[in-house]
């Protein structure tokens, strides 16, 4: 079998715009809304004794209720986001907003790959467009982490859709050190390994 051809940097761009814009379009009211309690025990200062801690034990403090779950990585991210942004709320919503976009343009590429660019407008647009998507991801900047898990979750698909015919292990090492990453985000990408494999 021979290995797809990329879609061109124009298309490319078109889909991005065109999703961006429809992304902004339907949710940016979202800008308007504040943060949930709970993101509060998320968005803290991280020092470098509070990185030790997290790389070797729970990602978010045991009294914020948000589980003793492995995601270093989450927490790093929240820790600079904070950094960056403190807890305003329209910013922290406009990266929500934005990694959208980006989850959307992926799932767009991904599905012009085996179809054509319409197509892959329309399956971004019915993503964006579900009517429980806001409430899902976007009520809060807790989907941060969510988002980054299905941007890499993505980029593993798309390189899958590249590479799948290749029986060459150095053209898959890609797809595993994304999948490696993504698990210290948020600990399910490491099922995707064995799917990948088996598809």
């Amino acid at each position: 079998m021979t290995t797809p051809s990329p879609l061109p940097l124009a298309t490319m761009g078109g889909l991005a715009l065109a999703v961006l814009a429809l992304t902004l379009l339907t949710l940016s009211h979202l800008l308007q809304a504040g943060l949930p309690l709970g993101d509060y025990a998320l968005l803290r200062p991280l020092t470098q004794h509070d990185t030790v801690l997290v790389m070797t034990g729970p990602w978010a403090p045991v009294e914020s209720g948000l589980g003793a779950y492995y995601r270093p990585l989450s927490a790093i991210l929240y820790g600079g986001l904070f950094d960056l942004l403190g807890v305003h709320a329209s910013w922290l919503h406009a990266v929500v907003l934005l990694e959208l976009a980006a989850v959307a343009w992926l799932a767009a590429i991904l599905i012009s790959r085996d179809s054509t660019p319409r197509a892959g407008l329309l399956g971004a647009a019915v993503l964006i467009l579900y009517p429980r998507l806001p409430a899902a991801v976007t009520h809060s900047s807790a989907a941060i982490a969510q988002l980054t898990a299905m941007v890499l979750t993505l980029l593993c698909l798309l390189r899958w859709h590249t590479v799948r015919h290749d029986q060459r292990l150095l053209r898959w090492w890609p797809i595993f050190a994304m999948i490696g990453i993504g698990a210290f985000v948020r600990e399910d990408l490491l099922m995707l390994a064995p799917a990948l494999l088996t598809l």
